[in-house]
């Protein structure tokens, strides 16, 4: 499969989401190859469709306050932080074909994210990086201490 590979740098979330909604609406109609953005979101805050308020330790007030948004989102999940510093890749690539009802069936989902977590991780390892998957948590975890154990970092970013 070949893909587009696209480096948005720095991108608010609500932009990066749009872009996100039209690609695949072109990926989907066959005007798009599958593509996989790559980029860093400004201070944000998203909520996912098993989000909870509750869960986020900050109020309304304290966010305006730090000028943190805050999105409702339509994905898995509860609240999750993004921010300058943090990799993310968005991969729109069609999972299957879509029936009558213009959805997509039989796609294991869980699964999926788990293989790209996999990849993620057997692509960190080569630079050294430890990282890994906890049950129940989506991502790619790298630990605190991982500057103590990379084997590429230069010594001043081991401090």
């Amino acid at each position: 499969m070949e893909f587009e590979i696209i480096d948005l740098g720095l991108i608010d979330y609500d932009s990066a989401w749009k872009l996100q909604d039209e690609y695949a609406n072109e990926i989907a109609e066959g005007k798009r190859k599958p593509t996989l953005l790559l980029l860093e979101h400004s201070h944000v805050y998203t909520f996912g469709r098993k989000g909870n308020a509750e869960n986020l330790l900050w109020d309304e007030y304290q966010l305006k306050e730090k000028g943190i948004p805050t999105f409702w989102v339509d994905r898995g999940g509860d609240v999750t932080y993004h921010g300058p510093g943090q990799l993310v890749g968005y991969p729109l690539i069609p999972l299957g074909k879509l029936d009558h009802e213009n959805k997509i069936s039989n796609v294991d989902y869980i699964r999926y994210i788990r293989n790209l977590e996999k990849m993620i991780i057997g692509v960190v390892v080569q630079y050294g990086i430890a990282s890994g998957q906890f049950n129940g948590k989506t991502g790619v975890w790298i630990q605190a201490d991982v500057h103590s154990r990379c084997l590429r970092c230069k010594p001043e970013d081991k401090q």
